[in-house]
Formats: structure tokens, sequence, C-alpha cells
């Protein structure tokens, strides 16, 4: 029942995003964020069929106990509880340090900078600037696991394994962000009397309305490539790691971690889109977790950034 609801959420979901604007979308142009240009009907019709399929995911998920985890599933033991931590801390202030040193050598001003008006180059350099800085972070976290030896009792996936699994959390997750974000965009209308930008990342607007270059090119591989992979380290792989290895349970561990991940991003996305992000987040730890493998959550989260973007493309059209 719940793959009929999904494949229905999918098919209709791509058939509406693949649908042109009525109104001023001539050839070769950008079609623009007009809500007026747009059918409203179709898009009431997809809301129903996600929430329809949200609900059928999370009925799945406690039907099928998923939420218990089951066999040990342990994580390679790489760092001390405090270690962990403050290597987490290190990792999120090299990524301001590194965008400010990128700011200064590029000539660009952070003080007066809004990431929607921002150009991708720019942005692009901000971004390979603090992962730069985060690199030695990264570097020293890849030396722990290749020298760290694995428990006895320890049972985890194998590579392939864990991203299948990581494919099938999307799946599981995605009509669940959805429907949260369905609930939060008309709680917002209901507010401030007006919908919300369906296109709520800063770095998501630049990439649909940005010009075929080097730059888009290279923002594309930034967002499947650099932001799951650094994301994920620091958020799954050393600061959950080290809250479990403190001696928290694997749920409130992955609550935590996702409280910290939506703030974050607080700088980059609306305040209405925090809850969908935190339950985003959910979805990636409940993978890490279960599979013991970063590679499930990296995955995952590499694939939900790129649906995301060709979805965006799709509904809002790009540059010719």
């Amino acid at each position: 029942m719940f793959g009929v609801i999904l494949l229905a959420a999918v098919v209709t979901g791509s058939a509406f995003a693949a649908q042109p604007t009525t109104e001023g979308a001539e050839a070769g142009s950008t079609v623009t964020k007009d809500s007026s240009a747009v059918d409203p009907a179709p898009l009431e019709v997809l809301n129903w069929v996600y929430l329809g399929a949200g609900a059928a995911a999370v009925g799945l998920f406690f039907w099928r106990r998923w939420y218990r985890w089951g066999a040990v599933r342990s994580q390679l033991s790489t760092l001390s509880p405090v270690a962990g931590l403050a290597m987490g801390m290190v990792m999120l202030g090299l990524a301001g340090l590194g965008a400010q040193a990128a700011g200064w050598l590029f000539g660009i001003d952070l003080t007066s900078a809004d990431g929607a008006a921002m150009s991708l180059a720019d942005s692009g350099r901000l971004q390979l600037g603090s992962y730069a800085a985060q690199g030695i972070i990264l570097a020293a976290f890849v030396w722990l696991v290749v020298r760290a030896k694995r428990s006895a009792r320890a049972q985890r996936y194998g590579l392939p394994q864990a991203v299948l699994i990581g494919v099938a959390a999307l799946l599981l997750f995605w009509p669940v962000v959805n429907c949260v974000a369905i609930v939060a965009g008309f709680v917002v209308k209901v507010v401030t009397g007006s919908a919300p930008d369906p296109i709520a990342h800063a770095l998501l607007a630049q990439l649909v309305e940005s010009p075929v270059d080097v730059w888009l090119y290279l923002a594309i591989v930034l967002a499947a490539v650099g932001a799951p992979l650094y994301e994920e380290v620091l958020y799954r792989g050393i600061v959950q790691q080290a809250l479990v290895g403190a001696g928290m349970r694997r749920w409130p561990a992955i609550l935590t971690t996702s409280v910290l991940f939506s703030l974050v991003h607080l700088g980059t996305v609306p305040l209405h889109a925090l809850p969908l992000l935190f339950v985003l987040s959910i979805g990636f730890g409940w993978a890490y977790e279960k599979t013991g493998r970063l590679s499930a959550s990296i995955t995952m989260h590499a694939a939900f950034n790129l649906t995301n973007l060709l979805l965006a493309w799709l509904t809002v059209g790009t540059g010719s």
C-alpha cells in the first residue's frame, strides 16, 4: 500500500512540476517564480497526495518497528566523547573562518551580503573556502577511521547495503518532509497572508536562476558531493557519535544532533524551513545508526539535494 501511494506521489509530482507556466514563458526565456502564472489546482492535489504518502510512511515506520535498533550496529570507535565534541566545535568554527578568509581574499563584502542576492561565483568561493578550512578536520577524521579497530561485537552493513538503505531511507522520509513543509507553508500563509517561496534555500534559488557556466557545474558538485560529505562527517560521524559515546541513547542523540543541524542552517533558509530540515536530519541520523556507516546518510543526503535541485529546475525553469 505504501509503495502505491509513494509511487503516485512521485509520478504526480513529476507531472505537475514538468508543466510549464501559462504566462510569461516565451521560448528561450527564463521562467520566473510568479505565483499568479501557475494553476494552483494541481499543486493542491499534489499536497493531498504528499499528505497521504507521509501518513503511510509514518504508519509503516512504526508498524514495522523500524525505530528499534535490533542487532547491535556499531560505528567504528574513532574518538572519545570529549574529543569528538571538541572536534565538532572546531570544524564548525573553521567553516566560518574559511568563508571569512575567502571573502577577504576575493573582496566579498560579507557584512552586507545577502545569500539570495550574492552571485553564484561568490557563493562558490565562500563555500570552497569553508570546505578548505574544514578539510583539516575531515582529513583527521578519515585518518582516525582508517586506523580504528572494529569491535568484535559490531555488526555493520556492507557498503552496497548501506548505500541501498540510504536510498530507501530517502524514499521513506521524503513524503514526511514534504508533509512538514506543507504544514509550515500553511502556517506562514495564515500568519502573513501570503504563501512562502517554494524554493526556500538561498543557494538552491541561485542554482535554478543562474546561467550555465563553470560556477553552476561546481555548485552542483558541491551540493551533491561536498555538502553531504562534510555535513554528515560533522553531524553524524563526529557529533552524533560523540553524544552516543557519552552515554546518550540513540534517539535523543539523533534529535539533539538534528536540532543543531537545523539551527546552523538558519542563515541560509527562512525560519519556516527549519522544521523540515529537522525531520530530514532525523532521517540522516536514523540511516547512520541503522547501518553503522556514514555512506548510508551521505547517500541519502546527496540524493535529497540532487532531487530537490531537479524538482526546482522543473518547477521554476532554467535559462537557455
